[in-house]
């Protein structure tokens, strides 16, 4: 039992030690692509890149290692590098799902809902059974309703009406000027109004 352990163990060193060093010796195409490949599933996103690029370097037409390239920069966030290998692998191949998805998911991590639906929607309804296209697809369209819902224009505030003007000061101005012009009963008969509105009012 013992002896099966460490051979076992012995075996995934040996799979452990030989993995790096197979990508760090790879040299065509292909090798770089499959290392780079494993490296990006394994979200080892620096090493994938790197790998991408390698291979790119030998076939700059490769739109297959322009995709993973694209996918392993969203791993590392860096959108501009992935908004342009995405955009390198449609100009070769402008029907390629995979280049349209990672596209899509380029704009929409950059806030450009509008720009990544229909590329989202466009894999979806090619690809029917693409989860990570509909769940995409779900999540534009979210985003769009709550940006929507923030740039609806507040409800009009009214206008507050101006104060109407106090009828008893009115009514002791009118008073006031007409004893300076001697007109008494006027003036009388304007307090007396001024005091059946404000009988309180010790100023009358």
């Amino acid at each position: 039992m013992r002896r099966g352990r460490r051979a076992a163990l012995a075996a995934w060193l040996v799979l452990a030690i030989a993995a790096p060093q197979g990508a760090a010796l790879a040299q065509t195409v292909d090798e770089l692509y499959e290392f780079g490949v494993k490296a990006r599933q394994a979200q080892h996103f620096e090493e994938a890149a790197d790998l991408f690029r390698r291979a790119l370097a030998l076939r700059p037409d490769n739109a297959d290692a322009l995709v993973q390239l694209g996918f392993a920069e969203l791993g590392r966030n860096n959108l501009p590098a992935a908004r342009e290998s995405f955009s390198k692998a449609l100009s070769l191949a402008p029907t390629y799902r995979d280049a349209s998805f990672g596209m899509a998911e380029v704009e929409f991590r950059s806030g450009n809902p509008d720009a990544a639906l229909p590329l989202a929607e466009e894999v979806s309804r090619a690809e029917p059974g693409n989860a990570d296209a509909s769940t995409l697809v779900a999540n534009i369209r979210k985003a769009q309703r709550a940006g929507s819902s923030k740039a609806k224009p507040a409800t009009a505030r009214k206008i507050p009406r101006p104060p109407r003007p106090d009828p008893v000061a009115g009514l002791m101005e009118e008073g006031r000027r007409s004893r300076a012009a001697g007109q008494l009963p006027e003036a009388e008969n304007a307090y007396r109004r001024a005091l059946r509105l404000a009988p309180k009012n010790t100023d009358i």
